[in-house]
């Protein structure tokens, strides 16, 4: 993938994702790419949903997907197929376990192209 994907993208750069969901975008959106690095000393999930922050329940709403991070680890998905929320928004949280509503501090950097 070359830099001609990026065009039209918007970014986001949090240093503190973590219980209170955070908006990617509004609309269905598609990741173009996503650095994520946990800033916890201990095991923490990035939860994605389909839904706008707002009307995220963490503990209650089921993520479309989750990625786990180790202690201290960074994971950069770069040049790979989009990944698709096809909601009413994009969304993320910092969780101690995925499905839960316990903070654990993320920082996440994305690009992210509209559908």
């Amino acid at each position: 993938m070359g830099l001609e994907a990026y065009q039209g993208s918007t970014g986001i750069s949090n240093d503190a994702v973590g219980a209170t969901p955070v908006q990617l975008g509004a609309g269905p959106q598609q990741i173009i790419a996503i650095i994520l690095t946990n800033t916890t000393g201990a095991t923490a999930y990035v939860q994605f949903f389909d839904k706008l922050a707002a009307n995220v329940s963490l503990g209650t709403d089921v993520p479309k997907f989750f990625i786990r991070l180790g202690a201290n680890q960074q994971l950069a998905i770069l040049g790979c197929e989009p990944i698709t929320l096809g909601g009413s928004g994009a969304s993320i949280a910092g969780t101690t376990a995925p499905g839960n509503a316990v903070a654990a501090v993320v920082s996440v950097t994305a690009f992210m192209l509209p559908l």
